[in-house]
């Protein structure tokens, strides 16, 4: 096992600080790590969210690197490495280990893996440093086709809105409602035009129904509008819910189809709240929740990004501005994602 590295780093040092720079102390080098030299990361809202310590003590110890949206070249590599060469451009999502050994992985969902590492919640620290270490089965080969900028969000965001396709049986032809135009919901229109699918948004915003079309709808529902919600009840197959606050449930099951599904993405605290019989039964619904995709969804999702050239729409900043860029993602003034170039 090789030796641990320092490396620069940026780390709020309390709840709700700014970030400053930090001398990091990496793990030594694993015989199946890596070791990354990172170019760019972006910054989710769960970053936020952990620096802030909106998730409680489980997620958040002071000193704080936070930053799971990983892109950079494979400067080192252990012992028993032998797919990743030196040079590589790699991206590594929201977990950075998984024991690839428990019944989660051998199913295929190491995102769902007990005893796996995030990248960046509790003790660990994350991407928001000029290097980092990995396990090299978890950190990816970016396509060609990708450019590395617009590739971290793909990691988290990308992979969140891309696996409930697959996971849940989404068909061409089907009808698909996106709700919510942010950072998840313009990259689920996009996979879902891709895939074949007549395509909804549902927005509060009606400044975004432009946006909402370049990105793949073909039809736009303002949820602030009462007959809008009403002429579409019964008509959608699968619906994806992208944002992270609480709904009128009622009010959106209603869109669905008999058989029908709903998908939840966005990090909603709290319950959703339907009825039993009348909605779910008689209608035969699923209500049905998803988070982030194992290995082989998210080598899946690059080669569909690369053959279909779907990437996030970001905005690039230095990390001289971080604190500047974390506070336009807390404060929601990102269209859509944002990304530091380290």
């Amino acid at each position: 096992m090789s030796s641990s590295t320092v490396t620069q780093s940026w780390a709020a040092m309390e709840p709700k600080g700014k970030v400053v720079p930090f001398q990091l102390e990496l793990p030594a080098l694993g015989p199946n790590d890596v070791e990354v030299d990172i170019e760019y990361c972006g910054i989710c809202h769960s970053d936020v969210h952990i620096i802030d310590k909106e998730w409680g003590d489980a997620a958040s110890s002071f000193p704080k690197v936070a930053g799971h949206e990983i892109v950079g070249k494979v400067s080192r590599r252990g012992s028993e490495v032998k797919e990743l060469q030196i040079g590589d451009r790699v991206g590594i999502g929201w977990y950075r280990r998984a024991c690839l050994s428990c019944d989660e992985c051998m199913e295929g969902y190491e995102n769902l893996c007990p005893h796996g590492e995030a990248t960046c919640f509790g003790a660990s620290q994350g991407g928001f440093a000029r290097k980092t270490i990995a396990d090299a089965r978890v950190a990816f080969p970016i396509p060609k086709e990708i450019p590395p900028e617009y590739a971290g969000p793909l990691f988290c965001g990308g992979i969140t809105v891309f696996a409930p396709f697959r996971r849940f049986g989404v068909k061409p032809g089907d009808h698909v409602a996106v709700v919510g135009i942010g950072g998840l919901g313009h990259m689920a229109l996009k996979f879902a035009k891709a895939f074949g699918c007549k395509v909804t948004a549902i927005s509060s915003s009606a400044d975004k129904v432009k946006e909402a079309k370049e990105y793949g709808a073909s039809h736009f529902i303002n949820s602030s509008d009462e007959n809008q919600m009403k002429e579409a009840q019964g008509t959608i197959d699968f619906m994806l819910v992208t944002v992270p606050k609480k709904l009128p449930w009622q009010q959106y099951t209603a869109l669905l189809r008999r058989n029908g599904k709903m998908a939840i993405v966005g990090a909603i605290l709290g319950n959703v709240e339907v009825p039993v019989m009348t909605e779910l039964m008689v209608r035969q619904l699923t209500i049905c929740g998803s988070i982030t995709g194992g290995r082989a969804l998210i080598k899946d999702m690059l080669e569909f990004c690369a053959l279909h050239q779907i990437f996030p729409k970001c905005e690039v900043t230095d990390v001289e501005h971080l604190n500047e860029a974390l506070d336009k993602v807390r404060e929601n003034k990102v269209r859509y994602r944002m990304v530091v170039k380290l």
